[in-house]
């Protein structure tokens, strides 16, 4: 990511094998920074889909300080 260019470089991000929660978890944080849809245009209920508790939190803290 380029925080002067205000975009986020995505190649580094489909190199790196994540866990499904991870992944989603940082599509959303793309998304929630510059309304980033993926290359498979990712639904935020898809990106909730299988979050434990804990992520869970963790997306909606980020969507609530997002928000405000």
């Amino acid at each position: 990511m380029t925080f002067e260019e205000g975009v986020i470089r995505t190649e580094a991000f489909q190199d790196i094998d994540l866990c499904t929660s991870s992944r989603n978890l940082l599509e959303l944080a793309f998304n929630l920074y510059n309304n980033y849809e993926g290359d498979s245009k990712t639904t935020v209920l898809d990106m909730f889909y299988g979050l434990d508790e804990q992520n869970f939190q963790v997306a909606m803290g980020a969507i609530k300080y997002r928000c405000s």
